[in-house]
Parts: C-alpha cells; sequence; structure tokens
C-alpha cells in the first residue's frame, strides 16, 4: 500500500510525529480483544511501528505466534516461523489491517494472518498518550494477577502467552490495565486504525496526514479530552514533538 499514516486509539491525533505503542488485537464476534500487551517502536508509516523494543514481552509474543504457526494455529502467509523479528512478525499482521478497511477487496487480497480462525490485527496508541495514561491511572494496589485477568479473562491467547511470567511483566501489565480501564471507563472499544465503529478511525486509510491535518487532529484532540489532565499533558508533549514536521 506504500507509505500512509494512521491515528491514535484513545485520542484520534496522527500517528506521524510520534512513537507509538502496539498491543496486538483478535477479531471476536461484535469487537476485538487485546492479547498481548504493548510493544512500543517507531511509528512507520505503514500501518504499524518498527524498530520496535525488545524485551522479554516480544521474545514471548514471537516464540509464541512461531510455535502457533508449527502447529497450524497461525495462519501468516508472509511470515516464516523460523524468522524470530518481532518486526517482521508485526508487519506482516499489520497488513491485515487492509481487510478491515477495505473489505471488498477480491479473496486472497491482502493476505489475512489469522489464529485459530480468527483475525490477528492491532491498535495503535500515540506514545505520549500511552505514557501519560499509566502514570495518572496505575492502580498498585490491585494485584498483577487480578490486572492480568481483568485486561484478558481466562479464555484469551494471552493466557498462553505469558504463562508462568506475570511476575516478571508487572510493570507492562500495570501499564496495559491502566489503558484498558481508561478505554472501558469511557465506553471505548479496542480497534484496529482504519475500524469504522470506533470513536477515531483513521479515515482514508492508506492517506498520507499533512501538517494540516496533524494539527487539526490535535485541535479535535484537545476539544474533546479538555477537562482530562492525564490526556491534555500527553497531547502537549504531543504538540512539541509535531512542531519539528517540516511543514508544521
Amino acid at each position: 500500500m506504500g507509505y500512509h499514516d494512521s491515528n491514535c486509539l484513545v485520542t484520534g491525533v496522527s500517528l506521524r510525529p510520534v512513537d507509538a505503542t502496539l498491543v496486538v488485537l483478535q477479531r471476536v464476534p461484535g469487537a476485538y480483544r487485546p492479547i498481548t500487551l504493548g510493544m512500543t517502536g517507531t511509528h512507520d508509516r505503514a500501518g504499524a511501528i518498527d524498530g520496535i523494543e525488545e524485551d522479554l514481552n516480544t521474545e514471548l509474543v514471537v516464540r509464541y505466534f512461531r510455535d502457533r504457526q508449527r502447529e497450524g494455529r497461525f495462519e501468516a502467509p508472509e511470515w516464516d516461523c523460523a524468522d524470530t523479528d518481532i518486526d517482521v512478525l508485526i508487519a506482516c499482521i499489520s497488513r491485515t489491517c487492509g481487510a478491515v478497511a477495505f473489505p471488498d477487496f477480491p479473496a486472497g487480497f491482502p493476505v489475512l494472518t489469522t489464529l485459530d480462525g480468527a483475525m490477528i490485527v492491532h491498535a495503535l496508541i500515540a506514545r505520549p498518550v500511552w505514557d501519560a495514561l499509566t502514570r495518572a491511572a496505575a492502580r498498585p494496589d490491585d494485584t498483577v494477577e487480578r490486572q492480568f485477568d481483568r485486561i484478558f479473562g481466562p479464555d484469551s491467547p494471552a493466557a498462553e502467552i505469558y504463562a508462568g511470567r506475570l511476575t516478571d511483566l508487572e510493570k507492562p501489565i500495570r501499564e496495559l490495565a491502566a489503558v484498558a480501564d481508561y478505554l472501558s471507563d469511557r465506553e471505548l472499544p479496542w480497534a484496529p486504525p482504519p475500524e469504522p465503529a470506533q470513536r477515531y478511525p483513521t479515515v482514508g486509510y492508506g492517506a498520507i496526514h499533512t501538517g494540516g491535518d496533524v494539527r487539526d487532529y490535535l485541535r479535535r484532540a484537545q476539544r474533546d479530552h479538555l477537562g482530562v489532565p492525564a490526556i491534555s499533558e500527553a497531547l502537549t508533549h504531543y504538540h512539541d514533538a509535531a512542531r519539528e514536521l517540516n511543514d508544521w
């Protein structure tokens, strides 16, 4: 599809000027659910992120999908399970977002990634927004196990991905719990960028955001989230980054 820009799930700002945090989603009847913890990288202007910060989380995610592909449960025609690169895996998953944006394309295009027959896509949240929410909405008095169960539930692939490693992943679990609670409290669904049934779908999926677009999306976010201190703080940092664009 070439270069194009996406919008933040939480605020609708353009991801062009900032890094983003990605959460892998699985399609379920009438909705999407998160199945991984957050992974942060540079918005690749191709619908996902690259240069992903590798850690225990990314190691477990790659291992899980590699093993499921060998078993025939994970269908990813453009990803070889021998490849252990998280960037390549996410790039493969991101192509399925085209099926959300263009459902009437001929069968077989774009290539779908599925787990146990259900579509696998991802959500994107601007890094300043993610960081602000995880600082403001953390619940340190809640146990990691309860937070994990609240995010994913008992039948999620996440239970397989992270089995026996919750203690080692306390920080990213608490971060995702804070973001998930924020979305739930405001009845905002998890969704990939072009999904129309969300508050801020990426309009014209495949389009490039100009400096004017970036400003317009920022003003909308500031208006929509007026009075939400965590988001206001995030948008201030976002504004500082956006001003570095050559067409701002």
